[in-house]
């Protein structure tokens, strides 16, 4: 199985994780974040933040396919707080059991 299978099969654009491991580092960089792993941490948050959430909000704001690499890395970039954020709300049990649909 070739590379592009195996991220085919896992539903990632290779072009996604470059662009997100890129910003996720220029944000370390930014946030003067130091440490090898800490770079490491953030290419691979923003590579992974970049290949799920683009194309979700591609689609949910109905914006170009042109536009979509800029989105990506704007994701990777704020990638950290989206995760921090994503945890807090997570943690909010109220918040997500109004995003469960009930019958009435």
């Amino acid at each position: 199985m070739t590379t592009q299978e195996i991220l085919d099969y896992l539903g990632i654009k290779l072009g996604f994780l470059i662009v997100g491991g890129v910003s996720g580092i220029i944000g370390a960089k930014a946030e003067d974040k130091k440490g090898f792993l800490n770079y490491l941490f953030r290419a691979f948050g923003g590579a992974m933040t970049t290949a799920y959430l683009t194309p979700v909000v591609v689609d949910y704001c109905k914006f170009s396919e042109n536009s979509s690499y800029g989105v990506g890395f704007l994701i990777g970039l704020t990638s950290m707080n989206l995760v921090q954020l994503i945890l807090k709300l997570s943690s909010d049990f109220e918040f997500i059991k109004n995003l469960i649909p009930t019958r009435k």
